[in-house]
């Protein structure tokens, strides 16, 4: 709804009095006349003083503070500027005016928000005005606020490039509430997170104190609205969400200022006292994490969250691919200790390992829980069932664990075959680790049995092995979160805290039943929101889409000597999931924050750099062992793309033909990709890389660097593989996803939709949308023919650092790429549809089918130069196949405050991990 508003005007400069006007007529008369009499006279009247407009900066005791604590505002006017009115505007709705004294004024944010402060004095010297140098200022939520409370926060997107805070009379903005932009979408009927009972109600959103009032209880479309502003001056948003639970109606408020008219936020102030209590990291991340359940978890924005909480078996030591330490086991298994040991697999002659972990209990849950064998089973339990689900970390372990058709699945996740693959022994606080054989094996025709009970024959219909995982159990294990280790006793007691359950009940239907909780539309909503792990933190808050607070675990053990001492860990971690660049780099400026993930890409470069020189913070980058890049879909659901654009008319399949991929590949111009927008001022963000498996990973061939025609740039190709396609004869509409937040691709696609245009006479009509990353994410974890994504921007970052964690998500069947993409052998409901079928292209599927068997004899090969020779084939193919697009492996780049020791980042710049996210909990100030 668009509506204008109407408020305070902006200060205008005082006017001259009436008297000084008829002081100059007359002064103009009098020459005249005498001048008529004698040329020679002057007057001598003084002229008036000057009068001037001061553009003046105020200062301020903090660029973020809290609600209901108190903040100082200084108008640093200078001392020879004198005023006698001097007005304060908080950007909340409420002023204050001085008639004398210094001017500094104390003012309280009542409710969480982002809020801009201005102010003007005048005198008989002029007006002096902060207009061109507003303050911005965030207040977080209460120390200590009701959990039932949601406090925004606004996203907020408008005709101004100036962070959206400040727009020209007559702009608009589109407010969203940051929940639609969360992993799960938080709207009417949602549970509230850290509030079991609790759902939300309604929506309010109030305009400069109730001009204007939008309601919504029901439809789920008022949580995002436009307003358009045809009046200067401070204008004030405010979100009001009501929840409702256990009898209790609660609400929360969040406010956003809007300066219409000519404004502008200052530059940030420097040197605020850092706060040593604590960490921030000013995040550019709208949305926030996906989810906080550890078995389901995938994307590096909840891994930040997670890995301070829970905690694996064993960890990497330091930067090390190769060593480990313990964290929950008491120490890390051997075959010179009798932990690892080996047999004759269900006497077939192939020889498989058991692996045991000795659990240490005096690891201790946040509750005061110690950690147990079944803990760890049931942890992996949990993982195990949701490997067959689109977008979840399980085939992780399961590869190596149970049968599956593929590395990536599907998975014979059954009753039976958990309970073989991982054993517990109660009296011992042992786990036993059974692995699949280390070659490919036929099961016998024998019957499955367990507990005394029969689970049917045995046999598959394929070979089973563990796809070599065997030598790299341990890097499985101190991947991602799948590996992390749970509460039973909590989980119990939280199994009727949402309606979806937290654990199955012990028996064959109910596990089978359960694999349904790992989609996205059936999350278990209590684990998405609350966590109980023993790792150094513990969760103290979590607003939706807008912060997570994290406090030391008084329960924590130092289990290792690579892990902190408690005494060490500093006392609160706070990552704010903000929904402006400017606000995240402005508290990272001012000495705040110690991070901004996210809000320096490439274009801010210099900026960045000019923050270095002046030893406000320093940086550190590495090449990420992961790669990015743009993919085509060979399913579209079409329909589904229409929501985004209505224009949209190409079929399903209009991707399935190989001549249009590759003209859209000779489109798109890497060099200006790689050396101008991942480039600035000295720094790259981007290396070159062909096929899907990044520079510096095990088994790599170098040569296929020089593979003809990789990553050209040629649009006389272009046109002839337009031309050839068959879509010449119309003009196809359609549109292309990028992740907000990602100004680099944003400029790409722009360049590539140009030349896509002049290609083809602008019968392409490619248009760029862009989403919320977990929008992104959520879009393409799903089955063949149900991506609505036609041309999408992603990437891939490792589980563990071997080249069969980037073939099978990237190439393989039911990979996370190859899945949503249509790339599927055979329809089938579990799996979806696509019309990129066998029998209408049998060229690419012959193709397709030899990429499979490289990387399978890849996965079987006894030596690295085999693996390299099999992964160079496939790879080969890949490429040939136009399958992806601008594949790059990313250069992370970090910049943490000098207050931080550079020591406590080791971790983080791990291969595993390379600064695709932070680890917090090894950090201490200098």
């Amino acid at each position: 709804m668009t509506q204008p508003q109407s408020s305070e005007q902006a200060p205008s400069p005082p006017k001259k009095s009436s008297a000084w006007k008829w002081i100059a007529v007359v002064v103009v008369i009098v020459v005249i006349i005498a001048g008529v009499v004698v040329l020679t006279y002057h007057p001598t009247t003084t002229p008036p003083p000057t009068k001037q407009t001061l553009s003046v900066t105020p200062i301020t005791s903090g660029v973020a503070t809290a609600a209901g604590t108190p903040t100082t505002f200084s108008p640093n006017i200078p001392s020879n500027f004198t005023w006698t009115k001097l007005v304060w505007n908080f950007g909340d709705g409420s002023t204050e005016t001085f008639t004398n004294g210094t001017g500094q004024a104390v003012h309280t944010y009542a409710n969480p928000g982002s809020y801009l402060v201005g102010m003007y004095a005048v005198g008989p010297s002029g007006v002096a005005s902060s207009n061109s140098s507003l303050l911005a200022i965030t207040a977080n939520a209460p120390i200590s606020p009701n959990p039932a409370q949601i406090f925004g926060p606004i996203y907020v997107q408008g005709t101004s490039a100036n962070g959206n805070l400040t727009i020209g009379t007559g702009g608009w903005v589109n407010l969203t509430y940051a929940g639609l932009l969360a992993g799960i979408t938080v709207t009417v009927g949602s549970p509230v997170s850290g509030a079991p009972g609790y759902t939300v109600q309604s929506f309010s959103w109030n305009v400069d104190n109730g001009t204007q009032v939008i309601a919504d209880n029901n439809t789920g479309m008022a949580e995002t609205v436009n307003l358009t502003f045809k009046t200067p001056g401070f204008h004030n948003v405010a979100l009001t969400t009501t929840t409702v639970g256990n009898g209790v109606t609660v609400t929360g408020t969040y406010t956003m200022t809007i300066a219409v008219g000519n404004y502008s936020v200052a530059k940030p102030p420097t040197g605020i006292s850092t706060n040593k209590q604590q960490i921030v990291n000013a995040e550019y991340v709208p949305g926030g994490p996906r989810t906080l359940d550890p078995a389901i978890a995938y994307d590096t924005v909840s891994y930040e969250v997670l890995y301070e909480i829970y905690q694996p078996l064993v960890y990497y030591n330091g930067t090390s691919l190769t060593q480990f330490h313990p964290v929950v086991a008491t120490n890390v298994p051997s075959t010179a200790n009798g932990e690892i040991t080996t047999w004759n697999w269900f006497g077939t002659g192939s020889t498989a390992e058991n692996i045991t972990f000795y659990v240490n209990q005096s690891v201790t849950f946040s509750n005061g829980d110690h950690a147990t064998a079944y803990d760890v089973y049931v942890s992996f339990l949990r993982t195990l069932l949701f490997a067959n689900d689109p977008g979840t970390p399980g085939w992780i372990d399961a590869q190596a664990l149970i049968p599956g058709a593929s590395i990536y699945g599907p998975f014979n996740n059954s009753f039976y075959w958990i309970h073989h693959a991982i054993t517990w022994n109660n009296t011992t606080q042992s786990v036993t680790f059974h692995l699949l054989p280390s070659t490919l094996t036929w099961l016998p025709n024998s019957t499955a049995t367990y507990a005394g009970n029969s689970y049917g024959i045995l046999n598959q219909s394929y070979q089973v092995w563990n796809y070599g995982s065997g030598g790299i159990f341990f890097e499985l294990l101190a991947g991602p979160t799948a590996s992390d280790i749970m509460d039973y006793n909590w989980l119990v007691a939280h199994n009727n805290s949402a309606p979806e359950p937290t654990l199955p009940q012990n028996n064959s239907a109910s596990y089978a039943n359960f694999e349904q909780y790992g989609t996205a539309a059936k999350f278990n909503s209590f684990l998405i929101y609350n966590t109980m792990g023993t790792g150094p933190y513990k969760l103290s808050l979590y607003e939706a889409a807008a912060l997570v607070s994290l406090t030391p675990n008084t329960y924590y053990v130092q289990s290792s000597s690579q892990l902190p001492a408690p005494s060490a860990i500093v006392p609160k971690v706070e990552l704010e999931y903000l929904t402006n660049q400017g606000t995240a780099q402005e508290q990272l400026q001012s000495g705040y924050a110690q991070f901004a993930a996210g809000a320096y890409p490439p274009a801010s470069t210099p900026q960045a750099k000019a923050l270095q020189s002046q030893g406000i913070v320093t940086a550190v980058s590495a090449r990420e062992m992961s790669n990015f890049f743009y993919t085509f879909n060979l399913a579209i659901n079409v329909t589904g793309t229409k929501s985004y654009l209505s224009a949209t008319n190409i079929w399903p399949g209009f991707f399935d033909n190989l001549s249009i991929r590759k003209a859209f590949s000779y489109a798109f111009n890497y060099s200006y990709m790689i050396n101008v927008t991942e480039y600035n001022d000295g720094q790259y963000f981007a290396g070159p890389e062909v096929g899907m498996l990044p520079p510096g990973i095990a088994d790599y061939n170098s040569s296929i660097m020089s593979l003809p025609g990789a990553n050209e740039y040629n649009l006389q190709m272009a046109r002839f593989y337009f031309n050839q396609s068959g879509y010449n004869n119309g003009t196809w509409t359609f549109p292309a996803f990028n992740s907000q937040g990602q100004p680099a691709q944003d400029e790409m696609f722009t360049v590539w939709e140009a030349a896509l245009s002049q290609i083809s006479g602008g019968k392409i009509q490619m248009t760029t949308v862009d989403v919320p990353f977990a929008y992104t994410v959520a879009f393409s974890t799903v089955s063949s023919g149900a991506n609505i994504m036609p041309l999408w921007f992603l990437g891939w970052i490792d589980d563990y650092p071997g080249p069969s964690d980037f073939m099978a998500p990237e190439l393989q069947q039911y990979g996370i790429y190859t899945l949503p993409n249509g790339i599927i052998e055979n329809n089938s409901a579990a799996y979806g549809t696509t019309p990129f079928t066998q029998a209408k292209y049998p060229h690419q599927w012959a193709m397709i089918k030899e990429m499979w068997n490289d990387i399978l004899l890849a996965n079987e090969a006894t030596s690295s130069a085999n693996a390299t020779y099999y992964y160079y084939q496939a790879n080969k193919i890949a490429v040939e196949l136009y399958l992806y697009v601008g594949v790059f492996q990313p250069i992370g780049v970090v910049y943490m405050s000098t207050s931080l020791n550079p020591a406590g980042l080791i971790p983080s710049e791990n291969t595993a991990v390379g600064l695709s996210f932070l680890i917090y909990y090894p950090m201490t100030y200098s």
